[in-house]
Parts: structure tokens; sequence; C-alpha cells
């Protein structure tokens, strides 16, 4: 009976050459898109297969045994030649090519298992005796049940994991037919895409935005980022009576509550003409809501929470050093109880990376595509898309606001995988003076990058009210009044 290691040796004997062969290439692309490294239980399988993919990427051809000495030649004296000896023993072990698939599932399986196993058992560790993490001292409960619903999205990752689709398209003529069909009748039901409220912005976007993707809002610091996506939210739950799932970092959980309320308080057309500009976060964060004010605060709680035709809004406070992990862990266990249209995390910038890296650059990089993996792979591949703010780095933002009037990819703080990765990125910047004391301002929001569908050509002139997290063209904005109604009764 194989172990582990077993299924390793057979899976590398499958595709290394042998008997002065060029090895099996499509073995080897398939393994690269069902396997990472961490699926080996060995460290001289998990070298050898790194290697293997690195020299697919940079020649095509499949690693022969003169390659690892190149490969090796800056590790310590007599490395390369015990992996050219042990790259041998794989060659030598001749497992069956028709059993290849059977050892990659088997592979794939026990990794599962295995990491299950050292999950709970450091979530043991941390719950009896404590645990370092991360340069930080953890023990207790808490810490303990944190350790393995991160551990165990790693094993969700591992396990699912799936073969990157393919096929000749002559012979799907009907099937890219019913994908389109689906996705009409999607559309025409509402189904599977979150309007931004941003007419121009939806129309590029095909209707708004589509299941799996993972979208940005860059901007420099005090523009708005949070501010949209609490706008969003709002249009979403509100307008839309969709699922919001809100993963809050920055901001507290009570605070975004607030907002969301604020936000609401300019819907209604009857309160504003008595209020005309809505209820302010700072009122409500402070406690100093004018005694008048008092019933039109209680009414609008009671509209937003109570109204049958509003979506959930689900709002999650993130703990210190959360990782994707984390907010997989706590997604999941939310979707038990409703299904999500919409996943807000503000921000990924404040996540840790579930396993160390050598930089915050590098960190963040998997970060990202962590976040992309779980907007595709959300409910069996269904997909949520997942909308995040970005901070821009310094230099892009002076030279949009000085020079350009736009921001591109380059502009992005941090790491370049969140404009290789994002599906759409959304540029907002300042546009004209504050005259409002912090209050209100105008801006524009412009596309980065679009993945499908088209660039704005222009970017779109918006008012933000800051104090009510509202958003709104600017041609259609008042200084006092703002034409949004209830999607039902005013609150009385």
């Amino acid at each position: 009976m194989y172990d582990a290691v077993d299924h390793g040796k057979a899976v590398l004997s499958c595709i290394l050459p042998r008997n002065g062969d060029n090895g099996r290439k499509e073995l080897l692309e398939i393994a690269l898109r069902q396997l990472s490294p961490d699926h080996f239980a060995d460290p001289q399988q998990r070298v050898v297969f790194t290697m293997a993919e690195r020299f697919l990427e940079s020649t095509g051809l499949v690693l022969p045994v003169h390659a690892v000495a190149d490969f090796l030649r800056q590790q310590p004296p007599g490395t390369a030649l015990q992996y050219q000896e042990y790259y041998q023993a794989l060659v030598a072990f001749a497992a069956s090519p028709e059993m290849f698939t059977h050892h990659v599932e088997q592979l794939r399986e026990l990794a599962a298992q295995r990491m299950t196993g050292q999950a709970l058992s450091g979530g043991m560790e941390i719950l009896q005796r404590g645990a370092e993490q991360d340069r930080e001292w953890v023990q207790g409960h808490g810490a303990a049940r944190e350790h393995v619903l991160a551990k165990f999205a790693e094993v969700e990752r591992t396990l699912h994991l799936q073969a990157a689709p393919e096929g000749d398209m002559r012979n799907e003529a009907m099937d890219i037919v019913g994908d389109y069909t689906s996705r009409a009748e999607a559309s025409r039901r509402g189904h599977g895409v979150i309007r931004t409220g941003i007419p121009q912005l939806d129309a590029a976007l095909g209707g708004g935005i589509q299941r799996s993707e993972l979208v940005l809002i860059a901007a420099g610091t005090n523009v708005g980022k949070s501010t949209l996506c609490a706008d969003w939210a709002w249009r979403t739950v509100a307008e839309q009576g969709k699922n919001v799932v809100i993963f809050t970092s920055e901001t507290n959980r009570i605070q975004y509550r607030f907002k969301l309320i604020a936000r609401h308080s300019r819907a209604s057309a009857k309160w504003l003409q008595q209020f005309p500009q809505g209820i302010n976060t700072r009122d409500l964060r402070g406690g100093s809501l004018p005694r008048e004010a008092l019933p039109y605060f209680q009414a609008t709680v009671q509209h937003f929470c109570e109204n049958p035709a509003h979506g959930r809004p689900y709002i999650a406070q993130v703990p210190q050093g959360a990782t994707i992990g984390t907010i997989e862990s706590r997604l999941a266990r939310i979707t038990r109880m409703f299904p999500v249209d919409l996943v807000i995390i503000d921000y990924l910038m404040l996540l840790r990376a579930d396993r160390k890296r050598q930089s915050r650059r590098e960190e963040l990089s998997e970060i990202v595509i962590q976040a992309k993996e779980m907007a595709t792979g959300y409910m069996d591949g269904r997909g949520v898309p997942v909308v995040s703010p970005w901070q821009m780095n310094r230099t892009g933002v002076k030279a949009a606001g000085s020079e350009r009037g736009f921001y591109t990819t380059e502009d992005l703080a941090e790491t370049a995988e969140a404009s290789c990765t994002a599906d759409l990125i959304l540029g907002l910047l300042p546009d004209g003076d504050d005259t409002s004391r912090g209050r209100s301002a105008p801006v524009k929001i412009g596309t980065v990058k679009v993945r499908d569908g088209e660039r704005l050509r222009d970017q779109i002139a918006l008012n933000v009210d800051y104090g009510t997290c509202y958003f709104a063209p600017r041609h259609t904005a008042s200084e006092g009044h703002l034409a949004d109604t209830f999607g039902g009764e005013a609150p009385e």
C-alpha cells in the first residue's frame, strides 16, 4: 500500500525523462494545474517539483538530470550531487503512467489529511500550552480557534484545487450559446450582477460588478475609498435587495453600522425636507445627534433593519493578525446561514499572509492572489464579487493630481500583483476644492484596469458626502436635496 511519499515518487517518476527520452510534458502540465509543492510530504520531492516547474516555464521542456546542478549551484557543496542521485532514484521507481491520475488524486487527499492533522495539533498546542506565531506568543481558546480556522481554509484550497478546464472550441458551439443564455437570464432576473449606482460605470461593465471578480478601489489617503465601499454596500442591500458581508478591520463594527444608517438617512424624501443633509456619522459616533433628530434616527434604523425588501447587511469585525484563511472560514460559516452576493474587505492591505514571507510586498502578493481565488471558488465555483480599497503610492498620487489627471496601474502601492490579479481597478481622485470643511467634496472616478468590459474613455464626475457615505453623479446632485427615495414607504 502506497503512502504519501510513495505517491509523490510515482508522480515524479511518470514525468521525468528516462531511457534517453524527453519526459512526459503533458503529465507535468497536469500536475502543475492540480498540485503545488506543499502536496508532497517529502522535502526532496518538493524541491524537484519546484525545479521542474521553473525549468518548464523557462524552456518549455521537462527537467533533465543535468539541469539539477544548474539550479543548485549556489547551494552547499554536495547538494547538487545529492539531488542528482535522488533524481535517478525517482526515475528508477518506474511508476506506470496509466496510474498517474490515481497517484495525483491520492497525493492531494493525503496532503489534505496531513494538513488537517497539523491544524488540529497546532490548535491544541495553542489551547493548552501556547505557541509563538509571527514573533508573538498566543494562547487560549480564541487564538486556537483562529489558528484552526485559518489552517482549515488552507486545507480547503489544497483539497478543492481543480484542473483548469480545456478543450477545442470547435466542439463547444452549444456550450458557448448555453453559457450566454444562462448569463442573459441571470442578468434579466438581476442575479449575479451588483450595480454600483453609477450609471456610466455600470453601463461600461455590462450592468455592474460580476461574480468571481476581484475589484480594487484605489486612491490616496482620505479621498473616499472606504466611503465608496459603504455606499455600494448600502445600494446592494437597500436598492437591490441582496446580501452583503463586510469584513472590517480599519473601522470598528459599531462605526460601520452607523455608516450604513447615515447612508440610509439620505433616502428618506419626507425627512430630507427637515434634515436635507441626512444624519452625519460624526454625530452618531460622538453621541451628539440633535434631540429633534432622534425620531428621524430611530425611524431610519427601524426602516433599514426591518424592511422585508432589503437584503442582509452582515458586518464582521476582523481580528488583529487575520489572514485570508480567517476571512474564508468566516465566509463559509456565514454562507451556511444565507447566500452571499457581495463581499467587502476593508481592507486587504491590513491582512497578513497565511505563511510568513521575506517581505511585506511578497505577503501582499499572496493576499491578493488568495482573495481572487476566494472570489472565484466561492460555493464550489459559483463565485462572488470581492471589493476592497487599495492605497495608491505617493508618487502616483502626486502625478495623477498635478500632471496626468488620472491613475495608472504603476501607481498602486506595494505590489505589482494587485494590477495583475484584480479584474477591475477603479481610481478615485479629488476633482476640485473642498469648500465644506471636510463634509463633502467633488471627486472623479475612472477605470485603471478592466479585464472584461469597456474602459471608460472619460472619468466620471461625482460629489461625495463623507458625512453620509453618499456618492452621486455631479450633474444630479444639488447642495441640499439629493433625489434618492426609499425602496418602499419612507420611515414615519
